[in-house]
Order: C-alpha cells, then structure tokens, then sequence
C-alpha cells in the first residue's frame, strides 16, 4: 500500500528556469562592482557560470552537495580588482542572498498544484526531496506559492550532505519520514536524479516530462506522467498494481 508521497521541488512543483544566469542579475553585478571588482557585465555572467557548471561537474561524478558559499568563493577568487579577499564572509553573504533573491524571481507556482495536495493530504503523507545548495531556499519558496502546509517533511541536499541521484538521499527522506522505501512514491522531472534515483532505492517513482533521450527506452509508459497534475489520476493504478503484485 502507498502511504507516503515524496516530492521533487524544481521543476516539479513549480517551474523555475533551470541555469545560472538566465534571468536577469544586475544587483548582484552591482554589487561585485561596489566591491571593485573589475569585470563588465557579461564577463560576471561567464565566470559565475564556468565556476558553477564545475562545480555541478563535480558534484554530479561525487554526488556530494556543495554550498552556495563554496561556489561564491571560488568564484570571487576569480574576480579581478577585489577590494577585500575573496573568502571575506561579509562579501560572501551578500552576494548569495543578493543572487539567490534574483535567481528566485523566476520561480513560479504551476497552476493546481496547491489544490490537487489538499486533496492528496487527505489520503497520504506528502513531504519534499529537493537537491539545492541553499538551506532556506526550498522551505522558502514553498511558503511563497502557499503549500508549505502540505507536507509533514522537506529534506534538502545540502542538510544531508549527499545529492539525488544517491541513494542515501532517498533513505535518509524515507528515514525522516519512518516510511519504508516499499510504501512510498517518488515524482520529480530529472529521469537520472529523480526517477533512476528513487528506483533504485527500492521506491516506485513517477517521471513528470516528456520521454525523450535514455528515458525513450527505460522508461514504463505507466510511470510517465505529462504534468504533476496528472498524478491524482495515476496513483490509484499504482496502488492496484502493488496490491496485485503482493497477492
């Protein structure tokens, strides 16, 4: 029997635009200018990404969560015409709040969402999984699109120290929940960190997307959902087939 309902956050519950330097950061720049440092616009958007997607790089092959102010300070390091050092905490703080603040505007609640886990927390326990590298970040916004209330748990990365696709990951969610790896779902739009991940923890899992690339081929067309929206749908057969395969 299904009893727990674990969701991915990004992309999942809401959208959000899924890179670096997508949206508009301005305040951020400003404020490494502020600071001296001598770097145009641009140049700030290159670096801050080629220090990020190294750092994802590593994190991908390690599975080790890293945090916004270990990726602040390598990239200050790079940063020419600095007034202070690169790893002076003051200047570290303030551009990850000023960045994550920026970064944050593009994230937006999926219509329905809130209405469809009211009606799901009347039947099962819902909690969030989230990879992120910002501790405050997810509880955050989950109060900001207003369904903070709908799950008894929000597990994140960088508490645990370990990423999704780990399988520590997903253990040490169901852990917090007391639930077992056989009475609970996991949905998340990233077929490697989300679906692949809480499979081989021993969880059914749903993909939320289109199939394309190695999910083409891995991918049951059952556990495949076209929107969250569309889970409601979907759970009850889930349910039927664990029951039929527990007969």
């Amino acid at each position: 029997m299904v009893r727990f309902v674990v969701f991915d956050f990004f992309g999942t519950l809401v959208s959000y635009a899924p890179n670096w330097t997508g949206e508009g950061f301005q305040r951020s720049h400003e404020l490494l200018r502020e600071a001296g440092a001598d770097l145009g616009y641009q140049a700030f958007l290159e670096t801050w990404d080629r220090t990020a997607q190294a750092f994802e790089e590593r994190a991908a092959l390690h599975l080790a969560e890293y945090s916004m102010e270990e990726l602040t300070s390598a990239f200050l390091a790079q940063c020419p015409g600095l007034r202070v050092n690169g790893q002076d905490a003051g200047l570290v703080d303030a551009f990850v709040a000023t960045y994550v603040e920026e970064w944050s505007l593009a994230v937006t609640e999926i219509p329905g969402v809130d209405a469809m886990l009211a009606r799901l927390r009347g039947d099962y326990t819902l909690a969030v999984l989230s990879n992120t590298n910002t501790e405050e970040l997810v509880p955050s916004l989950l109060e900001r699109v207003g369904i903070a209330h709908c799950f008894i748990e929000v597990v994140t990365s960088i508490e645990l120290g370990v990423r999704k696709p780990g399988i520590a990951a997903f253990e040490a969610a169901l852990g917090k929940l007391g639930a077992t790896a056989s009475e609970s779902v996991y949905i998340g739009d990233n077929f490697e960190a989300d679906y692949r991940g809480a499979r081989r923890a021993g969880m059914s899992a749903f993909f939320v997307g289109s199939r394309d690339g190695r999910s083409q081929t891995q991918l049951p067309e059952h556990d495949r959902l076209d929107s969250v929206l569309n889970l409601e749908r979907h759970l009850p057969h889930l349910v039927s087939r664990i029951s039929g395969q527990n007969l």
